[in-house]
């Protein structure tokens, strides 16, 4: 997930498969960390070294319902 555009092509992939929450492992991302990228929340953890970590993606409607 570290790789320009890999958080793009998984919300691509996310439209044209209808899915609507997603859940990813081994994400590389070095911080904790909840944000909005366009239509889609993105709720990630992390360890301290920045390898592992994991995300789960919402689409705007599982988002809004998880409040």
């Amino acid at each position: 997930m570290l790789k320009t555009g890999k958080l793009e092509n998984i919300k691509h992939e996310m439209k044209r498969l209808k899915i609507n929450i997603l859940g990813i492992s081994e994400t590389r991302w070095p911080e904790d960390n909840d944000f909005w990228s366009d239509e889609f929340r993105v709720i990630k953890s992390s360890i301290a070294n920045g390898q592992g970590g994991a995300a789960i993606i919402l689409d705007q409607t599982m988002a809004h319902t998880a409040y």
